[in-house]
């Protein structure tokens, strides 16, 4: 398929997203399973990584998607970074939906992936960049607050984190037992917010080294 086929498979995909973010997915399987699963691999890069979001989130997180295991951990990279721009109302009633919001999407990007380099690769690539390691260090933030499921998901992610990053494990220390929890999950919202929505940031008077070695 050439570039103009590709651009139209894109526009037809992004219009169903628009209409209904199910019908976008459908189409995408449908053409995977005509035109076989090689076929995505130029076409997944020119979706918007937010309209990719959204049919992402009528996926079940706990099976593995050809569409994730089809995209660049670049790319992913992108899907993160505006995964922020869902967050319409942060309050202290939602702050812990959002992290587990963010959990399901997490361990479904690094649990699924059958081949360890390229799960290495994809969590050396969200590391890259502050904005991806402020949002996984995000799902960190009192830990020990989450229910058994929401805890085994995450020693699982820590676990290929640290095969990456070992010194992982000692930076988000102060985070797992914070008792600030609520002011430090808005702090990392309102940050990632203000990145999604194309603001900078200077990373260096982080409020992250108040709580790296509690």
């Amino acid at each position: 398929i050439g570039m103009s086929g590709q651009l139209a498979v894109v526009n037809k995909v992004e219009d169903l997203i628009a209409v209904n973010p199910m019908k976008g997915s459908a189409f995408l399987e449908n053409y995977a399973s005509e035109k076989g699963d090689n076929s995505l691999v130029e076409i997944l890069p020119k979706i918007e990584p937010f309209n990719m979001l959204k049919m992402m989130q009528y996926h079940d997180f706990s099976s593995p998607s050809i569409l994730t295991e089809l995209m660049s951990s670049e790319y992913i990279l992108e899907m993160i970074k505006s995964f922020p721009l869902y967050w319409k109302k942060v309050d202290l009633e939602n702050l812990r939906q959002l992290q587990e919001d963010m959990i399901d999407f997490m361990f479904h990007i690094v649990e699924t992936q059958d081949n360890q380099e390229r799960r290495d690769e994809i969590i050396f690539t969200i590391f890259s960049e502050e904005a991806g390691k402020f949002f996984v260090t995000m799902i960190f933030i009192a830990e020990n607050h989450f229910d058994s499921h929401y805890k085994n998901m995450l020693s699982k992610i820590k676990e290929r984190i640290v095969n990456v990053f070992p010194e992982f494990q000692k930076e988000i220390i102060g985070f797992q037992k914070a008792n600030e929890w609520e002011y430090l999950i808005n702090y990392y919202t309102e940050t990632l917010i203000s990145i999604a929505q194309g603001d900078t940031f200077d990373f260096s008077s982080s409020e992250e080294e108040k709580y790296s070695t509690i």
